[in-house]
């Protein structure tokens, strides 16, 4: 993922696409959804375990979508520290439904 983010960032690179434009094109995706899936990529990346209980269908993409929306209203140094909390979260992701897993992002965030 972390070279994906590189080669949408350079657009000298041979490989060079803008990701959500590639989704719509190819995958006939809208916008926004495209949006949602990249930013799912890059949560399920950086969150260890999410990707494997996603897999596992411990948790749900509905439960990624909010760690991402959570992430995304952050610092960079604030998405650290929270992904720090990542077995914690986890923890929450598997036992709470997406809405109530998306209002314990928002308060976790909150207390960045």
């Amino acid at each position: 993922m972390r070279d994906m983010d590189a080669i949408m960032r350079d657009s000298d690179h041979p490989d060079f696409v803008v990701a959500d434009a590639e989704l719509v094109r190819t995958a006939g995706l809208s916008h926004g959804d495209a949006k949602r899936v990249i930013a799912r990529a890059a949560t399920l990346d950086v969150m260890p375990g999410f990707d494997a209980a996603l897999a596992d269908g411990a948790i749900t993409a509905g439960h990624v979508d909010a760690l991402a929306s959570g992430l995304a209203k952050l610092s960079p140094a604030d998405q650290v520290r929270l992904v720090d909390r990542g077995h914690s979260l986890l923890a929450n992701a598997q036992r709470l439904s997406v809405d109530d897993f998306a209002k314990h992002v928002r308060i976790e965030a909150a207390r960045m």
